[in-house]
């Protein structure tokens, strides 16, 4: 059994690996027609977002979405949204089209 110091320390290294690797793919240049979105915004109507495409960005927003808490463990087809800080301790299974926006205070 595992202790909450060595689970926090693995959370710890898994985020710094995501946050690296974010890091990372914003220094790449995309090939032509390939396209991810990144840093986002809340909106009245929505959730609004920065897509880049083709060496420019674009805002876009999206209404329909899925606002993620702890228990959102199964991601499938659809735009999810992170606004707060979420801790997650299980596996998360992500199946199909999934869209993920890291926010900072949507709702």
């Amino acid at each position: 059994m595992q202790t909450n110091t060595t689970v926090r320390k693995h959370k710890y290294r898994f985020f710094a690996l995501i946050l690296a690797l974010c890091l990372v793919l914003t220094m790449i240049s995309l090939p032509a027609g390939l396209s991810f979105g990144t840093i986002s915004v809340a909106a009245a109507d929505g959730v609004s977002y920065l897509d880049y495409m083709n060496g420019t960005f674009e805002e876009k927003s999206v209404t329909d979405y899925t606002t993620i808490d702890e228990n959102s463990t199964t991601w499938s087809n659809g735009w999810y949204v992170a606004g707060e800080e979420v801790s997650i301790s299980e596996r998360i299974t992500v199946s199909g089209d999934v869209y993920l926006i890291l926010a900072d205070g949507a709702p």
